[in-house]
């Protein structure tokens, strides 16, 4: 009989750490493995975003290769791979509010995004999309690994390069690309939305 009771009050107790735990999944593209990686973020609501951006970053092994200051947890669409928004100035929030309310599952995902020491994080506001940057090296035929930007329509051509040489690459040309043909980009005035190959 006491078996019973007891299994039913952990039962109770269990249900109550359920009701007052955030769960999410949460990826993160290794800087040092160079892959995606894909965890589930188990954290009790009243955490804040930079106590959960902490436990992520040991759940990723982080802590020796990247500083705690150059990672942060942004809005991810894992099916669309894409940024949706950042919580700039929203460190002390708690959890249950950052992501709408204690839930077993949510519509987006997180990305523990990574950066160098010497590179400022770029602000994700809802309604850009996500574009895909990759360098070559001419000099050594050499394609390294694609950096994600966020982009918005009413950007000129000029402003996106100067948005992709503060995340350290060079302002010397944009392309894009349409069903796999890709062009240059000349006009830097014109707006993104506007560009047509």
């Amino acid at each position: 009989m006491q078996h019973l009771k007891d299994r039913e009050e952990a039962d109770r107790r269990q249900r109550e750490i359920d009701k007052s735990t955030c769960k999410i999944k949460v990826f993160c593209f290794h800087p040092v493995q160079k892959l995606r990686l894909e965890q589930r973020l188990e954290i009790h609501k009243d955490k804040t975003l930079a106590e959960a951006t902490e436990v992520a970053s040991k759940m990723f092994d982080l802590q020796k290769v990247v500083a705690l200051d150059c990672c942060r947890l942004v809005k991810y669409d894992e099916y669309q791979d894409s940024l949706e928004r950042s919580f700039e100035n929203e460190m002390d929030v708690p959890m249950s509010k950052l992501l709408g309310g204690v839930k077993q599952s949510y519509s987006f995902d997180l990305l523990l995004e990574t950066k160098r020491p010497d590179q400022v994080f770029q602000d994700y506001k809802p309604g850009g999309v996500t574009v895909k940057v990759f360098v070559a090296d001419l000099d050594t035929d050499t394609i390294h690994d694609p950096v994600s930007v966020r982009a918005y329509h009413t950007q000129t051509v000029d402003e996106f390069k100067n948005l992709v040489s503060q995340v350290g690459f060079m302002k010397s040309f944009v392309s894009t690309s349409y069903h796999k043909n890709t062009f240059i980009v000349g006009r830097v005035q014109q707006k993104l939305s506007l560009v047509d190959p």
